[in-house]
């Protein structure tokens, strides 16, 4: 367990933040995809996320929801750095180093959120996947980096969750790689809402 644990609890909201940044960033994908498909301008089924967005109201919705979610996701890194500062008095000094090099991957992986809503696919693509790789693939590195730091004093069933989430999200950015360059190879046409 975390040695911070054996002190006097006290309540506090901190602990539901994470909750609320999934939640308010899996809310402006879900609102966005609502909008769009009410007003024809998406396909119903699966569309790529960022092209739910690419007309107005949703390019703003998106846009604001998005910033809202990196800066969420920004203190989230913040807090999880003085978290674990403040939990493993007796890091290494790399591990000390892996901790301050944790919080600038969480806030880049934060930056790259935010240039995925304010910089819209059909119309900066450069910008926008570059945002989008930071977000994702700097965001599993942030993940596996929090896994490896909190991994000797964590409870066994905490240790196995963080693993099967780190898995999780790497699985899936791989997936989406090798999607796009199967999509990139055949020039797969599809309907006017999925070219990327």
């Amino acid at each position: 367990m975390l040695p911070c644990r054996k002190a006097p609890k006290k309540k506090t909201m901190l602990r539901i933040l994470p909750i609320i940044t999934a939640a308010e960033i899996f809310a402006s994908f879900l609102i966005t995809y609502i909008i769009g498909v009410i007003k024809g301008d998406v396909d119903v089924f699966l569309p790529y996320i960022s092209y739910t967005s690419v007309d107005e109201p949703q390019k703003s919705v998106f846009s604001q929801s998005l910033n809202i979610g990196a800066l969420l996701l920004g203190l989230n890194a913040y807090i999880r750095f003085l978290q674990v500062k403040a939990c493993y008095k007796n890091l290494s000094a790399n591990e000390k180093r892996l901790n301050k090099a944790g919080l600038v991957l969480g806030l880049i992986s934060a930056f790259g959120l935010s240039m995925v809503g304010n910089f819209h696919a059909r119309h900066a693509k450069v910008p926008h996947y570059f945002g989008a790789f930071l977000a994702f693939a700097i965001g599993s590195v942030y993940c596996w980096v929090q896994n490896f730091l909190t991994s000797k004093d964590t409870s066994v069933c905490i240790k196995r969750l963080r693993f099967i989430i780190s898995v999780l999200v790497s699985i899936l950015l791989i997936t989406f790689i090798i999607t796009v360059i199967y999509y990139k190879r055949n020039k797969y046409q599809g309907s006017k809402y999925v070219s990327i």
